[in-house]
C-alpha cells in the first residue's frame, strides 16, 4: 500500500514573493510557478487573493486608515494628516 501525500503548508510570507511577482506582470504565472517550486495553479491563487486584498484597501479613505492608526497608538507621519 502506498503511504498518503502529506499536503504542503506554504507561509503568507512565502506566498506574497510569487504572487506579487504575479501582480506586477514581468514573468507569466508559469515562469513564475517553475521558479518558486509552485504549480502555477497556486501562483494565480495567490494574485487573486492579492488583487482582493488591495482593492479592500482601496475602499478605506484616509479618515479611516488615520482614526485606526490612532486607535491602535501607532505613530502618524505628518503626510497622513496632510492627505
Amino acid at each position: 500500500m502506498s503511504e498518503a501525500k502529506k499536503r504542503k503548508y506554504y507561509s503568507p510570507e512565502f506566498k506574497a514573493k510569487p504572487g506579487l511577482e504575479a501582480v506586477r506582470g514581468v514573468k507569466t504565472i508559469n515562469e513564475i510557478g517553475q521558479e518558486y517550486g509552485v504549480h502555477p495553479i497556486l501562483v494565480g491563487q495567490w494574485k487573486k487573493e492579492i488583487q482582493e486584498q488591495a482593492s479592500l484597501l482601496k475602499k478605506w479613505n484616509r479618515g479611516s486608515a488615520v482614526q485606526l492608526r490612532v486607535k491602535l497608538n501607532v505613530p502618524l507621519k505628518l503626510t497622513d494628516l496632510l492627505s
